[in-house]
């Protein structure tokens, strides 16, 4: 029988699982940074411009995707909620849900690797440099009107 809790608990916890690695990679980059910011190159979006420090690869920061949608999906694959949605995974550990230890774990460990095989323009890290990660020394596309 459908019953609407059940169904709202379950959508908020497949959200969180979701979420949380998302949330990691803000924080590990806010870290390798050292909470460094340009904040008018973060609106480079929203003026309907491209180019500038975050701009990456046509606006796509390969690295933060993929460890937050890797991340994303394998936690998806680990969430055991019995009656309501169990994972490819979801019983690796018996009836224990795992999916927010992953989320928590993958992308604090994929992150990081990432931005040492493929590190991110120097720019992005403000005078004092990157921490715990390499930085390349690449030029950044200046910001220019998008079309």
């Amino acid at each position: 029988m459908f019953n609407v809790v059940d169904a709202i608990t379950t959508f908020v916890s497949l959200i969180v699982v979701t979420t949380t690695p998302w949330m990691v990679v803000l924080m590990i980059g806010f870290y390798v940074r050292r909470g460094y910011y340009i904040p008018d190159a973060m609106q480079v979006f929203n003026r309907g411009q491209e180019g500038g420090a975050y701009w990456f690869r046509g606006g796509w920061n390969y690295q933060g995707l993929g460890a937050w949608l890797a991340s994303a999906v394998i936690a998806l694959t680990m969430v055991n909620m019995p009656g309501h949605f169990v994972g490819w995974f979801g019983r690796l550990a018996g009836d224990l849900d795992l999916s927010l230890i992953a989320a928590l774990l993958l992308p604090a460990v994929l992150y990081p690797l990432l931005l040492v095989v493929w590190p991110e323009p120097r720019a992005v890290f403000g005078p004092r440099g990157p921490r715990l990660v390499a930085a390349a020394d690449v030029a950044v596309l200046p910001v220019r009107v998008r079309g």
